[in-house]
């Protein structure tokens, strides 16, 4: 009996791994923006403390009051920077998964591809297997 053999298998597999390297860089990608924000929110409680501490003391000490205070402002500007990391690793994370899904149609296509060339595939081995037990029994049927 005859193999089914889809002639675009090369092509699928390669679909296949690239699938799976987008889905990579998607993990990659959200790995890090998550790892961003957990700075931020550090980042957030740096800033609460310096300013709790500048100013729950109880006692007026203006220069440790000025130092929380450019600490704290100093802690802003670097919160403002990390907010736009964030952003802009939002954008990436978004382009890589608009990324993943392209690929993940590309594979889909070459497996709908793969199951109707299987259909039209075992369609025909039915079919000369019909031809072949008719030309055995001497008749021949009209397809």
């Amino acid at each position: 009996m005859k193999r089914f053999q889809f002639t675009l298998h090369g092509i699928l597999k390669v679909r296949h791994l690239e699938e799976d390297r987008r889905r990579a860089d998607v993990a990659k990608a959200h790995s890090f923006m998550l790892a961003r924000e957990a700075d931020r929110d550090r980042l957030l409680i740096q800033i609460r403390d310096a300013e709790t501490l500048a100013l729950g003391t109880g006692r007026l000490d203006l220069q440790q009051l000025d130092a929380s205070l450019r600490y704290a402002k100093a802690l802003r500007v670097k919160l403002a920077t990390l907010g736009g990391i964030i952003e802009r690793a939002r954008q990436h994370l978004m382009m890589c998964q608009q990324r993943l899904q392209g690929a993940r149609l590309e594979t889909k296509r070459l497996e709908v591809a793969q199951d109707q060339q299987k259909l039209r595939w075992s369609d025909e081995a039915r079919r000369d297997e019909f031809r072949e037990a008719d030309d055995r029994n001497g008749r021949r049927p009209e397809f």
